[in-house]
This record gives structure tokens, sequence and C-alpha cells, in this order.
């Protein structure tokens, strides 16, 4: 284990906790935000909390209104 280590597991566990890039890299003295993503690796769990907000996000299909929707086919 080095210092060095650390550094990735803070970066990782910012990431994971939706720290923005900006903040993480100005916190670990980053110059780019190349470099703070080198240490803030994405994690299973990380991963799914994204899929699980894009899912949140997606629109849901509005109920039709079936009565309207069966004249239309009817031609009435």
């Amino acid at each position: 284990m080095r210092i060095h280590d650390l550094r990735h597991t803070f970066g990782t566990r910012a990431a994971a906790a939706t720290v923005p890039l900006t903040a993480l890299r100005d916190v670990m003295g980053h110059g780019t935000i190349e470099m703070t993503m080198r240490y803030a690796h994405a994690t299973d769990e990380g991963k799914r909390r994204v899929v699980e907000a894009v899912g949140k996000k997606i629109a849901r299909p509005k109920k039709m209104d079936t009565k309207w929707t069966q004249r239309k086919v009817m031609g009435e």
C-alpha cells in the first residue's frame, strides 16, 4: 500500500458520491480533468446508480384514450 493508492481510492469514492469532476480536480490538485479521470475509477455500484437515474428520467408513455383510439380505428 502506497500513498498513491490512497489517491486512487479517494478519487474513486468521490466520483461514486457524484462529486463534480471539476471540484475533484481542484481538490486533488490536478491541472486537467483528464488526469482526474485517471484517478476516478467507475465502480459497478456507481454504474448501476447511473443506469437507474437515467431510467427514472425517461418519459413514460402517456396512457392512451382507448375510446378515442377505438373510434378512429372504426372510422367513426
